[in-house]
């Protein structure tokens, strides 16, 4: 009998997993590690998408220093303001006497900076001869009572004086305007008839604009006694009182107290609201003028149990949120069908109306609210980061939670955006070069979302939605409050090491220098792959050597690891990648200048992984110690990969 041939195999075809921009897909701490996409991580620190590859997080250094602790800090007309100690500072120069020490606000209106603090209210501006002043600011003096007779008239359907405005809250003193009659040297005061003046606050007087001290002061009849009678006139004589301190204090108080702001109304925002100092009540100036606020300019949005937690505008429309609600607030005029008989005067005004948005999803974090790509978004601590897809009240599903990869940890113990437990007053935000940060200031961390790679697009499905956003995360990262300085994006903290500083990021692989040794820190960063599995669920592999490519221009140094199903305890040596700097150019005798060319190096690393199911790479820039001495640092150094390939071979089916 002839013998039988045996089969041949075929050697192993050599096959390659690309993962082109690795790290796009950002940190995702919800799908599991073995089902996400290539270009995710569910191991991440201090990366993100810079100068055109995946590299270290923005570098941060001490832009100023100053004397007392920093209060609060913004940017107004190409200066920088600070409050720090008792004072306020314009780059760097007192500009102020001192100041209450304590957390104060900035609120840039009409062409002007406020700033309220410890019950008082600033202000610079320009002065008439265009020069910038600091100064406490003046508060409207409203003309309460206007056409006011000297004393009581006699004859039936005459009044004896006019409403005009109404009492300002962020002043104790409003003004009688009497037409003289060239005969009486005593006047009524009109205006106390609910007990509201301080006669113990002599009264301030003009007569056809004149100041003048000729009269006395009859308190228990509430009468102004001149030594001569005042000529006769049209408006006057100026009479200016003193509120008690009683008189509205409450409401007052709740003012002064307010923690949020916002411009808004017709003529080009031309109201300043004022909200979160009690009881969910929002105030409003008068048009173009923010140190005056009628005691009737308020209104009381929902229950009075939870404040109102901030502001937004999205397109025309005002947003008020407080912590699980949402209204909206609308500007119209007041037309001659609106109004009754006598009220005529209110024809053309300028009047508000609010309703609700959403009932059930609101705002408990109100220094996280940002409007981002024409949508407000903010941080909820129990729903996630949420976004506004509409105005109006659609079934209220006019709020989605676009945070699915970051809201909880995964088992790689990185804390979830939910996972924070600190004050939700002192979680902030800023919105800087389309980026979103939510910054956690006792923890030190920060979620940032690149809305440029991956913007938010609104469609029916709630999963797939965010599933695609990119997050990254860093540490030391203690901010306080975010501010936009021209190009530079600068912050002051309360962690204790830097309270004084103005910290500033910039493109260096440098921190702070957190551990005081006098050195700047370097950045400690780590990113890890997926777990892949070569769309060959059902196939054992071999990994032979992986592929990285990084910039050559940077200095970097990485140590990578993998891991595996049959272990998940790393490769005890690493496989380190070290470039030093270089700079490859040449002289151009035309123009005398110099032509930078900023190369990549491709580095083969060997693997040897054998008949595995899966397989995660683990990159890391660290400082590394020996014995307990630091034997190669990482400060100054990158972490930069901007192509991974990874050599690999299908060997059999799974038994």
């Amino acid at each position: 009998m002839p013998l039988k041939p045996m089969p041949t195999h075929k050697a192993p075809k050599n096959l390659m997993l690309e993962i082109p921009n690795p790290g796009i897909g950002g940190l995702n701490l919800f799908d599991l590690e073995y089902e996400q996409e290539v270009n995710q991580s569910p191991y991440m620190m201090n990366m993100m998408y810079k100068n055109g590859t995946f590299s270290k997080r923005y570098g941060q250094s001490i832009d100023q220093e100053y004397s007392g602790k920093i209060y609060c800090v913004t940017y107004f007309d190409g200066k920088l303001f600070v409050h720090a100690g008792k004072y306020v500072y314009c780059d760097g120069t007192v500009i102020s006497q001192p100041v209450s020490e304590t957390m104060g606000r900035f609120i840039k209106f009409s062409y002007s900076l406020f700033y309220f603090c410890g019950n008082k209210v600033y202000v610079y501006k320009k002065n008439d001869s265009a020069e910038w002043t600091w100064g406490e600011a003046e508060s409207y003096i409203p003309d309460v009572l206007i056409n006011c007779r000297p004393s009581a008239s006699t004859e039936e359907g005459i009044p004896n004086f006019e409403y005009q405005e109404q009492i300002n809250l962020l002043s104790l003193k409003f003004n009688e305007i009497y037409n003289g009659d060239g005969v009486s040297t005593t006047y009524s005061v009109w205006g106390d008839d609910e007990d509201m003046i301080d006669w113990n606050i002599v009264p301030t007087i003009t007569i056809d604009e004149v100041p003048t001290t000729a009269f006395t002061v009859d308190k228990a009849n509430k009468q102004i006694k001149f030594n001569s009678a005042p000529p006769e006139g049209n408006l006057n004589v100026v009479v200016t009182m003193t509120l008690k301190e009683s008189w509205l204090a409450q409401d007052r108080n709740r003012l002064l107290a307010s923690k949020y702001s916002i411009a808004y109304g017709s003529n080009g925002n031309s109201r300043l609201f004022l909200a979160g100092g009690g009881d969910s009540k929002y105030f409003y100036s008068e048009s173009y003028d923010p140190t005056y606020f009628p005691e009737n300019n308020w209104e009381i949005l929902g229950s009075t149990e939870n404040d109102i937690t901030g502001f937004g505008l999205q397109y025309n429309v005002l947003l008020v949120l407080k912590p699980k609600e949402i209204f909206s607030i609308y500007s119209y005029q007041i037309t001659a069908s609106m109004v009754k008989a006598g009220e005529e005067d209110l024809i053309g005004t300028e009047a508000f109306t609010s309703t609700i948005v959403n009932s059930e999803v609101g705002c408990d974090c109100p220094n996280t609210i940002q409007l981002i790509n024409n949508q407000l978004t903010w941080l909820n601590s129990k729903e996630g980061v949420c976004t506004l897809v509409s105005t109006n009240v659609v079934d209220e599903r006019n709020v989605r939670v676009i945070s699915r990869n970051i809201n909880h940890s995964n088992s790689g113990k990185i804390k979830g955006i939910l996972d924070y437990k600190e004050d939700l007053e002192k979680i902030n935000s800023i919105d800087y070069d389309s980026k979103y940060f939510i910054c956690f200031p006792e923890s030190g961390y920060c979620y940032m979302w690149d809305y440029a790679i991956s913007p938010y697009s609104y469609t029916s499905s709630k999963t797939t939605e965010p599933k695609s956003l990119d997050w990254f995360i860093f540490n030391n990262f203690y901010v306080k409050k975010f501010v936009k300085a021209g190009l530079k994006l600068i912050y002051c903290t309360d962690n204790g090491l830097f309270d004084n500083c103005i910290i500033e990021l910039n493109d260096s692989f440098e921190d702070l220098d957190f551990d005081k040794d006098g050195k700047a820190d370097g950045i400690s960063a780590y990113y890890m792959t997926p777990f892949l599995q070569f769309n060959a669920v059902e196939y054992l592999k071999t990994v032979r050597n992986i592929y990285v490519q990084c910039r050559g221009d940077t200095i970097s140094n990485i140590d990578i690891y993998y891991f595996t199903d049959g272990s998940l305890e790393p490769e005890k040596e690493p496989l380190s990648i070290r470039i030093e700097g270089k700079i490859w150019s040449h002289f151009s005798w035309l123009d005398f200048g110099w032509r930078v060319i900023n190369l990549t190096n491709v580095f083969r690393r060997k693997c040897s992984l054998k008949r595995i199911q899966m397989v995660a790479f683990y990159f890391e820039s660290v400082d590394v110690y020996e014995g307990g001495e630091l034997v190669f640092p990482c400060v100054g150094r990158d972490m930069s990969i901007s192509h991974i390939g990874i050599d690999y071979q299908i060997i059999r089916t799974v038994k």
